[in-house]
């Protein structure tokens, strides 16, 4: 389905909602960055994670955020804890707890490298199968063998799936002279839930990360994300995400480059 069918179904189906069935809203799919830094930092990485020092998201702030979150909306239909690396977490599965609790239907994935599987103990695995948290592992060329994976999953018995992606860069633009709705539509990334708002995007979320290392990136306004504390309910953050916002215009979607994996040097150019 072409984005502009899409948006029209989101909005047709908000309204149904909202005006027939007196629900309240879904969102479709909503990231919690549990670690911005990564024990594997890769070239261009979205979440600037190679660039960020060590720095680790409250449990209890976010038990705090998801509660207000199911005030507002029926359901998150996909739940995905991210990171960098969100198994540096040491309490990484206090999120999916928090989250399972607050939208029990939830499609929740604890989206990982991998690399660190091997040490997690036997309590870890258990809360995962119990939670029914789905174990999303990226497959980088340094990622534990899929077999390897594939057998620790077996002999504790956890959902996992494996993502083979592909690595790009989407340049940032400083002076902001690009087409927000054509990059809006192009983007591909998810919403990022940080600090109590909701951002459209990791680049927008975590545009801090960047600014704290080179001091050379776009401002983030207000207006391009939604406080949870500030609406009166979910249908405003449905409308914000349907939407691209003012940042969009940095990102230069037609100058997107892809290549095969290699780690960061953490130079601005891998960036912009």
């Amino acid at each position: 389905m072409a984005l502009g069918a899409r948006s029209s179904y989101r909005k047709a189906r908000s309204s149904y909602r909202r005006r027939v069935l007196r629900r309240k809203a879904t969102l479709e799919i909503l990231d919690i960055q549990l670690t911005d830094h990564c024990n594997l930092g890769c070239r261009s990485c979205s979440h600037f994670s190679p660039l960020s020092p060590p720095a680790f998201a409250s449990p209890e702030v976010f038990d705090n955020e998801i509660t207000r979150l199911a005030e507002l909306c029926d359901n998150v239909e996909v739940l995905n804890l991210v990171g960098g690396e969100p198994l540096l977490h040491p309490k990484a599965l206090d999120f999916a707890r928090s989250a399972r609790g607050a939208f029990p239907s939830a499609r929740i994935s604890l989206i990982t490298n991998g690399l660190l599987l091997k040490k997690m103990p036997d309590d870890f695995w258990r809360d995962l199968v119990s939670l029914r948290v789905q174990l999303m592992v990226s497959l980088y060329p340094v990622s534990p063998a899929r077999e390897t994976i594939e057998g620790m999953a077996v002999q504790h018995g956890a959902d996992v799936e494996f993502i083979t992606i592909g690595f790009r860069k989407l340049p940032i633009r400083a002076e902001g002279c690009c087409d927000p709705v054509r990059a809006f539509r192009g983007c591909g990334m998810c919403p990022l839930l940080r600090e109590g708002r909701i951002y459209p995007c990791a680049y927008t979320g975590l545009a801090s990360i960047l600014e704290d290392r080179f001091g050379a990136a776009p401002k983030v306004a207000e207006t391009d994300s939604v406080g949870i504390y500030d609406v009166a309910d979910g249908y405003e953050i449905v409308r914000f995400l349907s939407h691209p916002v003012d940042w969009c215009r940095h990102c230069d979607i037609d100058a997107t480059e892809t290549f095969a994996w290699s780690p960061s040097k953490r130079l601005l150019e891998e960036w912009t």
